[in-house]
């Protein structure tokens, strides 16, 4: 794999970078007080996404939470100004002529964009109310537009594995990716309805297109390493109880140990040979990651090194640039980032492309 180009480099140093926009590199979400993570009984009366256990953090925290909450606060304001009524309803003489001109005065435009702003805005905190928040927004905004004009399937996936919703966000990126068309935009067609799809199958419809799309590749790669990491303490627990334990109980342990996905398939895992399915995965990953580097060569370099890649706000996000991965990384990062190993993964697999070189 190629080191940081000249090129790579100068951006790197936020040489051509606009205002940056903060980014908090997360390893866990705050799941009560947003000062010492105990019970958060207590809910900001701005933002309602972020909680206190007491007054007194509330107190302690305000400066720093102050600037996030009050954009929030009159984003949300702008957003019930704008309101989504009239807009469901709007029409126009011209607009089954040049249906995407029209869009630009839509009263519906106007709606989503003043929530899209609110969407960004939960995302930079790091409460599970935020992500929970966020997520629902963009999934409501979604079914309100199938056209999807500012992009949101591309927000959604890191929403989901954060929140741990694994099932949900691969049959979410396998819809999109499988079934969308952006000439079918009426309410009647079904929408997302793939559900519990396999995600042990092979990874090659997300990888057909001739330049594929980078966050469902990343999203559906760390969804796989996380299978793996999942299957191989799976297998560490069989091999180092299984001499001693009755299989009753290590089904009983299994229980804890392994994911709902992983859980799904019964006693197939539970009791099986598990090298098969770990050497499968194992390869599957290495092709999502090959399939990656080929879409934007600059994203494995900047998940491991992230720099200033994270806060860039560049103006334009050409097909296998930089910028490209400037604007896609902070969709996804903190969901690799709170995943125990990922990145871990990543580095490996940087060697053994360097060993092969």
């Amino acid at each position: 794999m190629e080191d940081w180009s000249e090129e790579y480099r100068d951006y790197a140093q936020g040489e051509y970078y606009s205002d940056p926009s903060p980014f908090h590199i997360s390893t866990k979400l705050i799941e009560g007080c947003s000062v010492c993570d105990k019970g958060g009984l207590l809910r900001c009366d701005a933002c309602y996404v972020v909680h206190y256990c007491r007054r007194i953090h509330q107190y302690a925290h305000r400066k720093q939470h102050k600037s996030v909450c009050t954009k929030i606060k009159k984003a949300q304001q702008a957003k019930l100004r704008a309101g989504p009524d009239g807009a469901q309803d709007w029409a126009h003489p011209l607009e089954d002529r040049w249906p995407h001109r029209l869009w630009i005065i839509h009263p519906m435009r106007q709606y989503l964009t003043a929530r899209f702003a609110v969407v960004k805005l939960q995302m930079k905190l790091n409460t599970r109310t935020a992500v929970q928040t966020a997520l629902k927004n963009i999934l409501d905004m979604l079914n309100e537009r199938r056209q999807d004009d500012f992009y949101l399937r591309d927000l959604a996936p890191g929403l989901f594995l954060r929140l741990g919703c694994d099932q949900e966000c691969y049959d979410f990126v396998k819809w999109w990716t499988c079934r969308f068309d952006p000439r079918k935009t009426d309410m009647d067609t079904p929408y997302v309805d793939i559900k519990d799809a396999d995600m042990f199958e092979a990874p090659d419809i997300f990888m057909e297109d001739t330049r594929p799309h980078v966050v469902p590749l990343l999203a559906v790669m760390l969804l796989k390493i996380r299978l793996l990491i999942n299957l191989t303490e799976l297998q560490r627990v069989k091999r180092e109880a299984g001499p001693y334990v009755p299989q009753e109980i290590q089904d009983l342990i299994t229980i804890h140990v392994v994911s709902p996905v992983v859980a799904a398939k019964g006693e197939s895992f539970q009791r099986e040979n598990l090298v098969p399915p770990i050497h499968d995965l194992k390869r599957q990953i290495r092709r999502l990651y090959d399939a990656v580097h080929k879409a934007n060569k600059y994203i494995w370099l900047a998940m491991v090194r992230p720099g200033n890649h994270l806060t860039a706000m560049p103006w334009y996000s050409g097909t296998g640039t930089i910028q490209e991965m400037q604007t896609k990384l902070p969709y996804i990062y903190n969901a690799w980032s709170e995943s125990t190993g990922a990145i871990g993964v990543i580095e490996e697999l940087q060697k053994e492309t360097r060993s092969c070189e």
